[in-house]
């Protein structure tokens, strides 16, 4: 990212933007408008992680809560939204979690060990990541599934009707 700022400022920064004639992706989200490199976003990100651990998109759990991560939901194979999401990115998700933001990622965490996602088929050894660490949390032999998240809680997850 170059760039992130919180209203009111974000107009400054989309007329310094225009006025430098940068090639410059804005990016709302939530209220701060973001400005980022040419073809850089999370996926971009995730994707170099994945392919290094040998893995596929196709075992990739995300989650997310902003405009910014509709991108990283549509490049996993299962996509979830926490509980104060914004309405698209619910639409997009197959889960939302009752909780937001830390609390609603501890949910699927939580649930991915408990009970593996009952509602998906099959079992899942998932890669926790957080700010960049990443820890093994559990292994099966079927299938492995990486989870990018953020802040860790508790409580339980809500399957999206």
């Amino acid at each position: 990212m170059v760039v992130a700022i919180h209203d009111p400022h974000g107009g400054v920064m989309l007329e310094v933007i225009r006025e430098l004639g940068l090639e410059i992706h804005v990016i709302f989200n939530r209220g701060a408008v973001l400005a980022l490199l040419p073809g850089i976003n999370k996926v971009t990100g995730v994707d170099v992680a994945v392919r290094r651990l040998g893995m596929s998109r196709h075992e990739v759990v995300g989650v997310g809560d902003g405009e910014n991560d509709h991108s990283l939901l549509e490049y996993c194979e299962c996509e979830v939204a926490v509980g104060n999401a914004v309405d698209s990115l619910k639409e997009i998700a197959a889960f939302v979690t009752r909780g937001a933001n830390g609390t609603g990622v501890s949910e699927l965490v939580d649930e991915l060990i408990e009970n593996d996602l009952h509602a998906w088929k099959g079992s899942w050894s998932i890669i926790l990541c957080w700010w960049g660490s990443a820890r093994t949390a559990r292994s099966c032999a079927f299938q492995r599934m990486a989870a990018t998240c953020s802040l860790p809680a508790r409580q339980g997850l809500a399957n999206r009707p």
